[in-house]
């Protein structure tokens, strides 16, 4: 029993199984070795269409994100005018009147 245990042990280490008997055991493991490499390139297949898909979604959102940008940069643009606009409205309308100050403007008449 112990020999029997022993080289069931050793056919199990040599990729034999018990139910192999006499060629079986060859067509078994050539059974399992066509599966496994059709799984193989099964999973390939399916590992290459999502990074396809991946890059793709990927390319999208990098399209989107540039046209956000570019409208971003157009109404800071925008801003930016305005703001100059603002500015000199602001000094002009801060500035004291020259009559206040007993002066006229330059062609008015009179040089003061």
């Amino acid at each position: 029993a112990a020999a029997a245990a022993a080289s069931a042990a050793a056919d199990a280490a040599a990729g034999a199984t018990p139910l192999a008997e006499g060629g079986a055991g060859i067509s078994l493991a050539a059974a399992l070795d066509g599966s496994l490499l059709e799984l193989r390139a099964s999973l390939r297949e399916e590992m290459r269409a999502v990074q396809v898909e991946l890059i793709r979604e990927l390319e999208a959102q990098r399209h989107e994100v540039r046209s956000l940008i570019e409208a971003g940069r157009e109404e800071v643009a925008a801003l930016r005018e305005e703001n100059a606009a603002l500015r000199e409205e602001n000094a002009r309308l801060r500035a004291p009147p020259l009559a206040a100050l007993g002066l006229q403007r330059w062609g008015a008449g009179q040089v003061t």
